[in-house]
């Protein structure tokens, strides 16, 4: 299989995850294991390759315009062979880890983190990056450039050129990241909200029973699906430990009225499921469902809520 109910990550996801697999390479290593071909779409936070590739070229271009264009630390007055293409090369060890730093990002996924949060998330992934690339290009220097023992002395000089070199690029890179996820576009179906109301995600929902006195405040980002249970409906949330659940006598085609403009969608005759929750949509021959973070459970798509959830689906970004 592609991918684990149970949240978990199988090798074949994780090679497709970095563009080591593609889904026709995994369709037939499936066969060979066992398991029938699936039509699986990945419902991702961003797009992967992208934002792995991006930060890499980004750091590795101001890195080498950086020393080719000013030249420091007394490369200015070396006579190397060859010297604007070995320094160029320096691009390979900052893109690496780089790389490093941009799957980290995306194993921790900090999309729900406040902006003070995402700065130091963000700083924290470039600290990294920075740590990485001094020991990979020494190891650059003593391979190609000026082979000799390796020292500490060297280590640590490098650790001070990779800060002065690098501390401009990852700043930018910073910047931008940051900025463009406070620019990210909120899904489809939810109103912009009035300043200063809190974003979608965080705001809270009342949802409503008929019983007097009957209903529950959650935040929205907090829900992960609400299934009908005969004159009852079964509101599955997050909780301390795990996943809660909450019965409110109601129907659902109620508490689908009061969940309009919310990422709370029918999927099923007897399921609403929270988009900003869903991270994988399978399906074959028997069927479409929906997995969750924070859950094994998976949900039902039935094939006349297809066609409008495709789109909604596609539009998280």
């Amino acid at each position: 299989m592609l991918t684990n109910p149970a949240g978990g990550r199988t090798l074949f996801y994780a090679l497709y995850e970095t563009g080591k697999l593609s889904m026709q390479q995994i369709s037939k290593r499936q066969k060979d294991h066992g398991h029938t071909p699936q039509v699986a779409v990945r419902v991702a936070p961003t797009p992967r390759g992208r934002a792995i590739w991006r930060p890499a070229a980004i750091l590795a271009a101001g890195a080498v315009f950086i020393l080719l264009a000013f030249q420091p630390f007394g490369t200015a007055g070396d006579t190397l062979p060859f010297k604007g293409l070995k320094l160029a090369g320096y691009a390979l060890p900052v893109a690496l880890a780089a790389m490093f730093g941009g799957i980290c990002r995306h194993l921790l996924i900090a999309r729900r983190a406040s902006a003070r949060g995402r700065w130091w998330f963000e700083s924290l992934v470039a600290l990294v990056t920075l740590l990485l690339a001094a020991p990979l290009s020494y190891c650059y220097f003593v391979l190609v450039i000026s082979p000799h023992p390796w020292t500490l002395d060297g280590m640590l000089y490098f650790f001070r050129l990779a800060f002065l070199v690098g501390a401009l690029p990852t700043a930018y890179l910073v910047h931008s990241t940051v900025t463009a996820e406070r620019n990210r576009p909120r899904p489809a179906g939810n109103p912009e909200p009035a300043a200063p109301a809190a974003e979608p995600g965080t705001r809270e929902l009342e949802l409503i029973g008929e019983n007097r006195g009957d209903r529950i405040r959650l935040p929205q980002s907090a829900i992960l699906w609400i299934s009908s249970a005969d004159n009852y409906c079964e509101i599955f949330h997050d909780a301390r430990g795990g996943v809660a659940v909450h019965l409110l006598r109601s129907s659902l085609t109620a508490l689908e009225r009061q969940l309009q403009h919310t990422s709370m969608v029918r999927c099923h005759r007897g399921y609403l499921v929270n988009l900003d929750r869903v991270i994988w949509a399978s399906g074959n021959s028997a069927g479409y469902r929906l997995t969750l973070d924070g859950t094994d459970t998976t949900i039902p798509v039935s094939r006349r809520y297809v066609a409008g959830l495709q789109p909604q689906l596609s539009r998280i970004s």
